[in-house]
């Protein structure tokens, strides 16, 4: 196992990342026309589907930036008053301090990885599991 870090350049990955939700998108679009076809007709169902997706961008286009904060903030006190946040105060610290007890200088570099890997895999399986019992 490698690794070999690669440059990030924003606007090549930007244009994958479009390219991947506009597949998605057109494929949600052809699977949902199928439908309306086979449901209402060709007319009818196509007309149903325009209205639908009409409908969709109106409302995102409607969203209020001051209920999306209302529900961030009543979210976060939630997880406060629940005491879900200690969960990720805890994986947080974990992963700051972890590589502390776990790498060695004389270890071979695909060794790191794989136990840091594993390292990385296992907390978050037992802090999920923390976190679901609270929730």
């Amino acid at each position: 196992m490698q690794f070999n870090p690669e440059e990030f350049v924003f606007y090549q990955s930007f244009l994958i990342w479009l390219a991947v939700i506009g597949g998605l998108a057109l494929a949600v679009l052809v699977v949902a026309s199928i439908f309306a076809i086979g449901r209402g007709g060709p007319v009818t169902g196509m007309r149903r589907l325009f209205q639908g997706v009409h409908s969709g961008i109106q409302d995102v286009l409607a969203i209020s930036l001051r209920r999306v904060w209302a529900l961030a903030t009543l979210t976060i006190r939630e997880s406060i008053r629940r005491k879900t946040l200690a969960v990720l105060v805890v994986f947080a610290v974990l992963f700051m301090f972890g590589s502390w007890f776990l790498s060695h200088p004389g270890d071979r570099s695909a060794l790191q990885v794989k136990v840091y890997v594993s390292f990385v895999l296992t907390t978050i399986s037992w802090l999920m599991l923390v976190m679901m019992l609270i929730l």
